[in-house]
């Protein structure tokens, strides 16, 4: 079954824009893992500035951890987080019940 993910990432304010530059270079591979199909980034309008989204929607749920296993072994996720994170990053998982887009 399709998920969507969104994932807010909490980042300093000073290091928003050097975040979303090297982010922006790491979102290609994850569009082209296998399971991905559709990947944004995103603000939200009603956040705080330290505030960076992604939105995603993957075959499922394995797809996705097996993706987020490859980011943790390759030793970005905990280089991210020593560079840039306020908090931890916020996931919410989201079971597509019905896909009005085909």
């Amino acid at each position: 079954m399709a998920l969507i993910v969104n994932i807010t990432w909490f980042v300093k304010p000073e290091k928003r824009i050097q975040f979303i530059a090297e982010l922006s270079g790491k979102l290609p591979v994850t569009k082209a893992y296998d399971g991905c199909r559709w990947l944004y980034l995103a603000d939200n309008a009603d956040a705080k500035e330290d505030r960076v989204e992604a939105v995603s929607m993957w075959d499922s749920r394995e797809k996705y951890d097996a993706y987020l296993a490859f980011r943790e072994e390759s030793g970005e996720l905990g280089e991210f987080a020593e560079k840039y994170y306020t908090a931890d990053p916020q996931w919410k998982y989201m079971t597509v019940l019905m896909d009005f887009n085909k």
